[in-house]
Formats: structure tokens, C-alpha cells, sequence
């Protein structure tokens, strides 16, 4: 994984556990410098999936009388995956 790219899902991880296991898109995603017309990349996504599940808001165009799914995800939930790999993090940085 690339370090920018790694540097951002740390970021998100981090800040889920901070925010009791979920990370919203907005703000957490624009500190990041994405915003909803500037989705986050399918690489992104599928990375942060390793480590918990990204939620998308539903979304209703009563113009085409469907339903459709936006391309910015709502919010992400971090698993016990992502929290072992932020302690893990963690460990290497500060020690036993």
C-alpha cells in the first residue's frame, strides 16, 4: 500500500475509534481532501473494506423513479480487523 494512501486509512481508522467505531464522510473525508463530487478512489475503498464496512446513504431521483446508491459513502464502520491493525500500529510506534 502506498504511504499516502496508507496514511489516509490510518487516519480514518483512528478516527472511527475516536468517534465510538463509525467515521462519517463529512467531515472526516474532507480533511482528507475529498468531498462529494470528489468521491474517494475504488482502490480507497477497497482497502478501507479490510478493515471494516463502508456505508452508503440511499438516495431517491424521483425524476427516474429509481433508486441509486451516490458514489460518496455515508459513513464507515471499523471491525476488530481495523482495531488490531491500529494497535498493531500503535505497538510499532510507541513500544510494548
Amino acid at each position: 500500500m502506498e504511504k499516502k494512501l496508507e496514511r489516509a486509512i490510518i487516519y480514518i481508522l483512528r478516527y472511527a475509534i475516536a468517534e465510538g467505531g463509525r467515521a462519517y464522510y463529512n467531515p472526516c473525508m474532507y480533511n482528507l481532501g475529498f468531498a462529494d463530487n470528489i468521491p474517494p478512489s475504488d482502490e480507497f475503498n477497497r482497502e478501507l473494506c479490510k478493515f471494516g464496512q463502508v456505508h452508503y446513504e440511499r438516495y431517491f431521483d424521483s425524476e427516474f423513479e429509481e433508486s441509486y446508491y451516490d458514489d460518496a459513502w455515508d459513513y464507515f464502520e471499523i471491525n476488530e480487523n481495523g482495531r488490531n491493525y491500529i494497535a498493531q500500529k500503535e505497538r510499532a510506534f510507541n513500544g510494548p
